[in-house]
């Protein structure tokens, strides 16, 4: 169990999720 790779991946996870949101949001404005 490698507690650095699970904590890497869900910090990438996170931040991926959060540009989409972004994205998404800045569509629905315009």
């Amino acid at each position: 169990m490698d507690l650095i790779l699970i904590i890497t991946g869900l910090t990438f996870l996170i931040l991926f999720i959060y540009l989409w949101y972004i994205l998404l949001r800045g569509e629905r404005n315009e």
